[in-house]
């Protein structure tokens, strides 16, 4: 049994000591988010970099620390994709966790090297006493940040390469005409090492940026540069002075940031007015190396993959949460296989999962949107109902995965995902309230689609989710096999649902309403030769709709312990008017191409008082909203005639009052 420390490598690491290892480049896999950096990091880390420069003048202890970064050495070069594997640096690591910092710390080592070339031209012409001195501590800091940045391959026409790059959309190679950065982050290395090599550095340099997640990383460079101004003139990013000029830099210091006492004639020029240039370039010097040598990572390297994920999945060390289903992605590239993934059907469904989920989400977002998919989901795989916790859906969606004999049935699984997203996208209209968007239910053979519409947006305004699940094994059984009676089961399982919800919320409430479903899903109706439900209990099936919909009829009467005649004297006198939409599907149903009533005086039968009403249970009709006005207050009110409250109520809808029939 192998140890811990056997198992993961750790250790604190310099941005120098982590990026200086010769020869090694780093690799993001596909499934990691894009950079999505924003003011607010940019800001913070801004600030720890001038308070940590500042805190150091007073303590040689001080550091400041960036994070956590999880890498795995990909020693058989399988893993990057696309690739040529003698085009490959000598080492990649494959960046399980803490791209966003790698990929920071490279763009602000352009940043820092930019500032220093274009400014630090001008020095060795200067007038400044010993200004050879600081070109030289100059051309060495450039040369120090440089391998934040860029690799040397060694060989070939561009033998320079982005220090890292991102899975697919860029390709390592000393042949330009195989080198291909399309990455925002791999682009923008790549030109401007381009820049820094074949032009006059002292020119500008003018980056492209294309899209929305080049824009984020033109944000963070302009960002950047505008607090770098201020730190280079010796003040922290809200304005406080980083260093007091009369101590500025003690002999203490100047060695450990320049290796070496500055010249005292440099010293005294650069605290001079004329030497206000030189001072902002020894500012500058100072800010790199405390960059270089002070601000550290916790770096870790897993043995290998299994280890890897394993820790992705449980540590959150990105500053931003993970969902379940982000974590639950790497598990997917994980059993496919990193380099197959990107031609998998797996891709293909986790693609699709990802329009519903998208990474540029808030979290709050992105969290809501996953208790959508997920708690549906695990209803229609194996009958749980998980609750809206992080824990308890990251186990099951790792469990029941990984519980799949081969990569044939986790691939089923992740199918049944994407078809779940189809369903509420397109179907429940997810997130759009027009009900003729629902553009893939208008490809299933429906006898009356209209109604079947109404019905699933109807459960949705009265929030009865729970249904959700089974309804979509229904659909997603469709999309395997599009035939007339899987879509009259569809079909027959959505009408079944709205009616079942109906009498059982007027009766009930929603107290025990789950539990109908739950019971199909896992146990079935063994009475009635009704099997499981849920896709991955053992022996399950796929009910035929009008045997779902007897089902919960059923259950409905054992409950009521009885049939029409309990459910309306149970029902008699409780108010349904807190759930409107309850009320006005009971309401359009009952009217539903029912004729007006009017009694006549002294007459006890009600008489057909005009036309017939319309086709109520239409989509045309159940957009109109609430179709009755007020009847009458429901309190006593001064004004309205005693008559309108004698007699015994049949109940109350808002503030409407509905009289029984004498």
């Amino acid at each position: 049994m192998r140890t811990p420390d056997v198992l993961f490598q750790v250790g604190l690491k310099s941005v120098e000591s982590l990026f200086t290892q010769a020869g090694c480049g780093y690799y993001i896999p596909p499934y990691q988010r894009p950079y999505t950096w924003g003011n607010e990091q940019v800001d913070r880390l801004a600030e720890d970099l001038s308070s940590g420069l500042r805190g150091w003048l007073e303590s040689e202890d001080t550091v400041t620390f960036l994070g956590s970064i999880i890498l795995l050495k990909d020693d058989l070069f399988d893993q990057v994709e696309p690739a040529i594997k003698e085009h490959l640096p000598r080492e990649v690591m494959v960046v399980i966790d803490g791209q966003q910092r790698l990929s920071t710390i490279a763009i602000l080592g352009t940043i820092l090297h930019y500032e220093l070339a274009s400014r630090g031209n001008t020095i060795a012409a200067g007038d400044a006493p010993d200004s050879q001195w600081l070109a030289i501590k100059i051309k060495q800091t450039e040369f120090r940040l440089r391998p934040l940045f860029e690799l040397n391959f060694g060989v070939g026409d561009t033998p320079l390469y982005p220090k890292l790059i991102r899975a697919y959309h860029d390709q390592w190679s000393h042949d330009p005409a195989i080198a291909s950065y399309n990455s925002p982050i791999g682009r923008y290395l790549s030109n401007y090492i381009s820049h820094t090599n074949h032009q006059q550095s002292a020119e500008r340099f003018n980056p492209n940026f294309n899209g929305s997640s080049g824009r984020i990383v033109h944000n963070v460079i302009r960002r950047f540069r505008k607090h770098l101004s201020q730190m280079i003139e010796g003040q922290g990013t809200n304005g406080e002075r980083i260093f007091a000029i009369e101590s500025h830099f003690p002999e203490k210091t100047q060695r450990y940031l320049f290796q070496q006492d500055i010249p005292v004639g440099l010293f005294g020029f650069a605290q001079t007015d004329a030497g206000e240039e030189v001072l902002k370039l020894l500012n500058l010097v100072a800010l790199c190396n405390y960059f270089l040598t002070r601000c550290s990572v916790t770096l870790t390297v897993p043995m290998d993959d299994r280890c890897a994920f394993e820790l992705f999945e449980r540590l959150n060390t990105t500053g931003q949460q993970l969902t379940a289903y982000e974590t639950f992605k790497p598990l997917v590239v994980k059993s496919e296989g990193l380099g197959a993934y990107r031609e998998s059907d797996s891709y293909t469904s986790i693609s699709l999962v990802d329009h519903f989920v998208p990474e540029s989400m808030p979290f709050e977002k992105r969290s809501r949107a996953t208790n959508d998919l997920l708690l549906p989901f695990a209803m229609a795989e194996t009958g749980n109902r998980l609750a809206k916790k992080l824990g308890q859906q990251r186990n099951w969606l790792r469990s029941t995965y990984e519980s799949g004999p081969d990569i044939i049935s986790k691939r089923r699984f992740v199918e049944e995902l994407k078809n779940l997203t189809f369903f509420l996208g397109d179907c429940y209209r997810y997130g759009k309230g027009d009900l003729s968007a629902a553009t893939r239910f208008e490809t299933i053979d429906v006898k009356d689609e209209g109604v079947a519409l109404l019905c699933l947006d109807y459960l949705k305004r009265a929030k009865n989710d729970i249904a959700l699940g089974p309804l979509s094994r229904y659909y997603s059984a469709y999309c395997q096999n599009p035939s007339q009676q899987l879509a009259v089961d569809f079909e027959n399982a959505i009408k079944g649902s709205a009616a079942f919800f109906t009498f059982y919320r007027w009766a009930f409430g929603t107290s025990g309403l789950p539990d109908a479903y739950m019971r199909l899903m896992r146990l079935g109706d063994p009475e009635y030769g009704l099997r499981p439900l849920a896709r991955l209990i053992p022996d399950s099936e796929l009910a035929s709709g009008v045997e779902f919909s007897a089902f919960l009829g059923r259950y409905l009467c054992k409950k009521l312990n009885g049939g029409k005649h309990a459910w309306i004297k149970r029902v008699k006198s409780r108010p349904v008017f807190s759930n409107n939409a309850l009320t006005q599907f009971a309401l359009q149903a009952v009217l539903n191409h029912k004729p007006p009533l009017q009694r006549k005086e002294g007459s006890d039968v009600p008489e057909i008082a005009g036309n017939q009403m319309p086709n109520l249970l239409s989509l045309k009709e159940w957009s109109k909203g609430p179709i009755i006005g007020h009847i009458a207050p429901r309190l006593r009110t001064v004004g309205w005639t005693e008559d309108l409250y004698d007699g015994e109520t049949v109940d109350l809808i808002g503030t409407l009052l509905l009289l029984p029939p004498a």
